[in-house]
């Protein structure tokens, strides 16, 4: 009568599973979840708890596709696809989704995610074993926040130290300089932390130099 047989015909394929289009998934994310900063590293899942399942998912980012995964359909049993997400610097994003079967593709709820900490925190900037010779050391202490994969420091506005380091989010970093052979007068030194997000500057410090 001209029925396929389960894997002639691809009968038993992916979006054969159910009788129509899948139901509606929910969105959600764990962003601020691990660390308490929204630092645009998470986890975009979705879940649909009850329904025709979708053989393939489509997400979105501000109508952009971040990402297609493939499904194994098993209706009317819950579904649940999760969609890592990295590097957004802060901004407010717009998540939308689409699970999709044989039968047709269904939107996904929107969801809204606020990213407020991509950039490093804010370094603190400290000076030790100043001396009238003009020698000391500089250090930049970022105590709590977003981690920075390098800095710099700059004397004046000119770079007179840089380094690489290693995110830890939301550890503290340290970096510091040494400074020698300065003449007598006033320095205003700022030091930068800078990640793929973008920089964050220290306030200044003045280091008055003696006779």
């Amino acid at each position: 009568d001209g029925a396929a047989e389960p894997g002639e015909d691809g009968a038993g394929e992916p979006g054969e599973d159910g009788a129509g289009e899948p139901g509606v998934a929910v969105l959600s994310s764990d962003e601020g979840h691990d660390t308490g900063l929204t630092d645009g590293t998470f986890t975009v899942t979705a879940t649909l708890w009850w329904g025709e399942n979708g053989d393939r998912f489509r997400l979105y980012r501000d109508g952009v596709l971040v990402d297609s995964v493939r499904l194994t359909a098993s209706s009317p049993r819950a579904q649940v696809v999760s969609v890592p997400v990295t590097g957004l610097p802060d901004d407010t994003y717009t998540f939308t989704g689409e699970l999709e079967n044989a039968h047709g593709v269904t939107a996904t709820t929107p969801l809204t995610v606020r990213v407020t900490d991509a950039t490093p925190g804010v370094p603190q900037l400290s000076v030790a074993d100043q001396a009238h010779d003009g020698s000391y050391t500089l250090t930049a202490s970022m105590w709590w926040g977003t981690n920075a994969t390098a800095y710099r420091f700059l004397e004046d506005g000119v770079v007179v130290g840089s380094g690489t380091l290693t995110p830890r989010t939301p550890g503290a970093q340290h970096a510091s300089v040494r400074v020698t052979g300065k003449a007598p007068g006033s320095y205003a030194y700022t030091v930068e932390l800078l990640n793929t997000a973008g920089t964050t500057v220290s306030t200044p410090l003045v280091v008055d130099v003696g006779r």
